[in-house]
């Protein structure tokens, strides 16, 4: 049975300090963890809050800017 995840974000058209802060995070991330690395760096840019069972983001999101759930 497949892991189940769950990312919920609210963003803005503004890519653009996204993707500068994400590059920095490439060199630290790989496989899997890169798309998680875009999600959490657009969560973070934009001061948003996300909702996941995936407990990777704990790594890459303090506890203000995301919340795990439970199956």
């Amino acid at each position: 049975m497949s892991k189940k995840k769950l990312a919920i974000v609210s963003t803005y058209d503004d890519l653009c300090g996204i993707a500068g802060y994400t590059r920095a995070l490439e060199q630290q991330l790989a496989g899997n963890d890169l798309p998680d690395g875009w999600l959490a760096a657009a969560v973070d840019h934009h001061a948003e809050h996300l909702v996941s069972f995936d407990r990777d983001f704990k790594k890459l999101l303090p506890r203000t800017r995301f919340t795990l759930l439970k199956a």
